[in-house]
């Protein structure tokens, strides 16, 4: 089963950090959430703010204003 980045604790996030793994075998490992339509999302500084830096992003809902968002909108 996968385990999308949003759903790491703190604790995975920083043991990731400290282990100096890289991005992209992060991204692979954890991808973005499936609503998120930015390119490389899990991609550190150059990714989403919010989900890689701040770990703000915990469900969907918390992405509704992104204008990145893949939700239905016309």
């Amino acid at each position: 089963m996968v385990k999308f980045y949003h759903e790491l604790t703190v604790g995975e996030r920083f043991d990731i950090y400290n282990m100096r793994v890289s991005w992209d075998r992060t991204a692979k490992k954890y991808p973005q959430p499936p609503w998120c339509g930015q390119a490389n999302a899990v991609d550190g500084l150059l990714g989403c703010h919010d989900l890689v830096v701040l770990g703000r992003i915990k469900s969907e809902a918390d992405c509704e204003d992104c204008p990145l968002h893949k939700g239905d909108k016309l």
